[in-house]
C-alpha cells in the first residue's frame, strides 16, 4: 500500500479558503477597534477641550474686584466676556488691569488678553501697555455663553443705582473636525469679591491713581528716623499698640499734612482707627481687632484720586473675630421650610455671643407671610396664592446677616428655596430594607421604614372610574442643582440612596400597576459621607391604558451633617472633687439619631481648653468623660438632635504646697469646647462657657 504523504488539490483550496476568511474578519475586527477608539479619543478630546476652557475662565473670574461686562458684537461675529480687576504691582503700587475673553465665531477660538489701564488725567481711561495678548483659550468653540443675570440692587457714592454681581455661569461648547459635539458648564461661581455689572471703568474704579503718581507709605513705631516702608502682607502690627505712618514721595518728601487718611479692614468690619497729625499719622490697632489685614489709605485732599495704599499683618492680642455663618436646613416642610443658624468665631466671651444680631431676608417677600426676621432660626410660610402650579418651581432667595457690635464685623450666608420642592433628606431615618413593605415602619418599630421617608402623588384625571388604568413604566435618580440640571461628576453619590417606586394608594403593599396615587421610599445608606450636601432630582415615568405618557418629578435636598455646640455658663465655683461638673448641649443637624435607626449610635469626641489662672507649678486639665457619650438631652425636648456632656477636672499640683490650698487660688475664667463626631473629625462645633462666680 502506498503511503501518501502530504495535502492534496482539494484540502489546499479548503485551507486557503479557511485562512481567508479568518484574515478578513480579524481584519474587519481590527479596523472597527481603531475606529472605536479614534472616535473613543476623539470624543474624550472635545470635552477635555471645552472643560479646560471652562475651567480657565472660572480661575479668573472668582477672584475679580472690579467689573464684569458681556459684550456680543454681531457685525464683527465676537462674543466678549470683560474683567477688571485692582492689584498691587511687586513694589507695592495698585494698578488696575482690563481682560478680555473673546470668543470669535469666524475661527471658532476663544482667546484672552490683558492690558493695564489709567486715567490719562482727563478721565478718559486708556489702555497703557498689554500684558498679553491673543492667548489660545480653546479651538472648534460654536457657542459660548456667559450668564450674569444673577445681580442685586446697590446705590453707588453718588446715590446712583448700580448692579451687582452675585454670581456667574460659563458655557463653552466645542466640536471636532469629525463632527462631535461636546460641551461643558461651570457650577455657579461664587464671587469672593464684590464685583459691578458695567463696562465703564471710571464707574468701577472712581480713584484711580495716574501712572506718575510715586506716593507711598512708611511706618515706624518711633519717629521719623526709624521709618520703613510698609511692605503690604509682611509688614506687622500687634493689637492694642499705636504706630506713626508717614505718606512719602520718592523716599524724600513728607506730605502727610497734604493727605486725607484711612484705616479699613480687609474682611468685614474693624475696630482700629487713624488720627492725622501735621508729621505723621497715627494708625490705633484696637486690642480686640478681628482682622487678620488691615488697609491703610493716604489720599491728597486737592486731588483723591492721587493716593497710596499699604496692607499691614495684624498679630497678638486676643484676635476676636465673627469668621461665618451657615444656614441650616432643618425642617423641609412642602410650602413651609425652616431654617437654624451656626455661627463660627474666635474669642468672645459668652455674653459677647449672646450679643450676635441676626437679620434674615427674603428675595421676594410678597410670596411668603409675615416672618421673624431678627431670630436665630426663620420660619417661612408660603402664602397660598403662591402655591399654585404657576408658582411650583420658582427659587426665593434667602439671607442671613450676622452682626458683631463687639468687633463691629458682619457676615452673611444665602440658601435658595424651591417653592413646592426641596423636601429634606436626613441621615439616619431608615429601616430594615430586607423586609420591605410591612406595616412595621407606621409605628417606628425596628423593620420597615421611617415614615418621613415616604413621598407620594396623585396621577393627573384622565376621567376614568377604574383604580387600575396606569403603570410605571421606569424611574431614575441622579444629583443636579436646584434648577434639577443633572451634575454628571456627582453620579457616584447616587449609589448611597435606596429608591422603591410603588403604585396605589398610600402605603399599598402591591409592587405596582398604579391607582389613583403613586408612592416612592427614598433614603440613604449609613455609609453616605456625611459632609456631602446637595439637590437629588427623582423621574418616574408612567403610562396611561391609552399610551399617554406622563413624567413625574421632585427634587430633594440632601443636607450634610452639622454640629452646633450651644454656649452657656457656669454658675459658682468650679467643684474640683466632681466628676462631672460641666455640662454642655449641642445639637447634630443633618442626622436623625435613633436607636432603631442605625446600626452603630453616633460617638463625638472632645477638646476642651481652660482659660484660668493658678499659683506657680499647678495646671489645669479637662477629665473627659468615660461613658458612651451620645446621651440624648431630653430636657431640649427633641430627643433625635440633642446630646450632652459632662466634664470633670484634673489638678496636677507641683507647687510644693497642699492641693486645698491652690484650689482656692484657681480662678478659671472659661473653657473653650470642640465637639467632633469621631470617625468625622472635620465635622464639629464648638462654644465658649463662661463661669460666673
Amino acid at each position: 500500500m502506498k503511503n501518501n504523504k502530504g495535502f492534496t488539490l482539494v484540502e489546499l483550496l479548503i485551507t486557503v479558503v479557511i485562512l481567508a476568511i479568518v484574515i478578513i474578519s480579524a481584519t474587519g475586527f481590527m479596523l472597527s477597534g481603531s475606529r472605536s477608539f479614534a472616535k473613543g479619543s476623539a470624543d474624550a478630546g472635545v470635552q477635555s477641550e471645552a472643560e479646560l476652557a471652562v475651567n480657565q475662565i472660572e480661575d479668573m473670574v472668582i477672584d475679580v474686584n472690579g467689573g464684569v461686562d458681556y459684550v456680543k458684537d454681531d457685525a464683527a461675529g465676537t462674543e466678549t466676556l470683560v474683567l477688571y480687576h485692582a492689584e498691587a504691582d511687586s513694589s507695592g503700587v495698585t494698578v488696575y488691569k482690563k481682560r478680555n475673553v473673546q470668543w470669535n465665531k469666524n475661527d471658532n477660538d476663544i482667546k484672552s488678553s490683558e492690558w493695564i489701564v489709567a486715567d490719562d488725567g482727563s478721565g478718559t481711561y486708556v489702555e497703557t501697555s498689554n500684558v498679553y495678548q491673543n492667548q489660545l483659550l480653546a479651538s472648534n468653540v460654536t457657542a459660548f455663553n456667559v450668564d450674569l443675570s444673577d445681580t442685586i440692587k446697590e446705590k453707588d457714592k453718588n446715590g446712583n443705582d448700580i448692579d451687582i454681581v452675585r454670581s456667574v455661569v460659563i458655557r463653552v461648547d466645542c466640536k471636532d473636525a469629525s463632527g462631535k459635539s461636546a460641551y461643558a458648564t461651570t457650577p455657579v461661581i461664587t464671587l469672593r469679591n464684590r464685583m459691578m455689572l458695567s463696562g465703564n471703568p471710571s464707574a468701577i474704579f472712581p480713584n484711580v491713581p495716574t501712572p506718575d503718581d510715586t506716593l507711598a507709605l512708611y511706618i515706624s513705631s518711633t519717629g521719623m528716623e526709624g521709618a520703613v516702608p510698609i511692605r503690604d502682607r509682611v509688614t506687622t502690627v500687634e493689637r492694642g499698640k499705636n504706630y506713626n505712618i508717614f505718606a512719602m514721595v520718592n523716599a524724600t518728601t513728607n506730605v502727610n499734612s497734604l493727605c486725607d487718611w484711612k484705616v479699613e479692614g480687609e474682611a468685614s468690619g474693624y475696630m482700629s482707627s487713624m488720627s492725622a497729625e501735621t508729621v505723621y499719622a497715627v494708625l490705633e490697632v484696637h486690642k480686640d481687632e478681628p482682622n487678620e489685614y488691615l488697609i491703610i489709605t493716604a489720599s491728597y485732599k486737592d486731588n483723591p484720586a492721587k493716593k497710596a495704599v499699604g496692607i499691614v499683618k495684624v498679630i497678638g492680642g486676643a484676635n476676636k473675630s465673627l469668621d461665618a455663618c451657615k444656614i441650616l436646613p432643618y425642617k423641609m416642610t412642602q410650602y413651609e421650610p425652616y431654617y437654624k443658624s451656626t455661627v463660627t468665631w474666635q474669642g468672645f466671651t459668652t455674653s459677647e455671643v449672646e450679643q450676635f444680631e441676626y437679620t434674615w431676608s427674603v428675595d421676594y417677600p410678597e410670596k411668603v407671610e409675615t416672618f421673624a426676621e431678627h431670630n436665630k432660626d426663620l420660619q417661612l410660610k408660603v402664602k397660598e396664592e403662591y402655591r399654585s402650579d404657576q408658582n411650583t418651581g420658582r427659587i426665593l432667595r434667602i439671607t442671613l446677616v450676622v452682626y458683631s457690635p463687639t468687633t463691629n464685623q458682619s457676615v452673611s450666608d444665602s440658601v435658595d428655596y424651591l417653592i413646592g420642592g426641596d423636601y429634606l433628606l436626613e441621615r439616619g431615618k431608615r429601616g430594615n430594607w430586607q423586609e420591605p413593605f410591612t406595616d412595621d415602619w407606621k409605628d417606628d418599630k425596628t423593620d420597615g421604614y421611617h415614615k418621613d421617608n415616604w413621598y407620594w402623588f396623585d396621577l393627573p384625571s384622565k376621567g376614568q372610574g377604574d383604580q387600575n388604568f396606569c403603570k410605571i413604566t421606569g424611574y431614575e435618580i441622579y444629583v443636579c442643582d436646584i434648577n434639577g440640571n443633572r451634575i454628571s461628576s456627582k453620579d457616584y453619590l447616587t449609589q448611597y440612596f435606596i429608591l422603591n417606586v410603588n403604585g396605589g394608594d398610600y402605603g399599598d403593599e402591591k409592587p405596582l400597576n398604579g391607582g389613583r396615587r403613586i408612592t416612592y421610599y427614598l433614603t440613604m445608606r449609613e455609609e453616605m459621607p456625611p459632609e456631602e450636601e446637595f439637590y437629588l432630582k427623582i423621574k418616574i415615568n408612567f403610562r396611561y391604558n391609552d399610551g399617554t405618557d406622563y413624567i413625574y418629578e421632585n427634587i430633594h435636598f440632601v443636607s450634610g451633617v452639622y454640629i452646633i455646640a450651644e454656649s452657656g455658663s457656669h454658675e459658682g465655683a468650679p467643684n474640683f472633687y466632681n466628676d462631672a461638673d460641666l455640662n454642655i448641649s449641642y445639637m447634630v443637624e443633618g442626622y436623625y439619631s435613633n436607636s432603631w435607626a442605625n446600626k452603630e449610635p453616633l460617638v463625638f469626641a472632645y477638646d476642651v481648653e481652660f482659660d484660668y489662672t493658678a499659683p506657680s507649678g499647678v495646671t489645669l486639665e479637662v477629665k473627659l468623660p468615660s461613658w458612651n457619650n451620645t446621651n440624648v438631652d431630653s430636657s431640649k425636648g427633641e430627643g433625635s438632635k440633642y446630646f450632652k456632656a459632662s466634664f470633670g477636672y484634673k489638678i496636677t499640683n507641683e507647687s510644693g504646697r497642699s492641693d486645698s490650698e491652690v484650689m482656692n487660688e484657681i480662678k478659671i475664667n472659661g473653657a473653650r469646647v470642640k465637639i467632633y463626631m469621631k470617625d468625622n473629625p472635620n465635622i464639629y462645633g464648638e462654644c465658649y462657657i463662661e463661669y460666673k462666680y
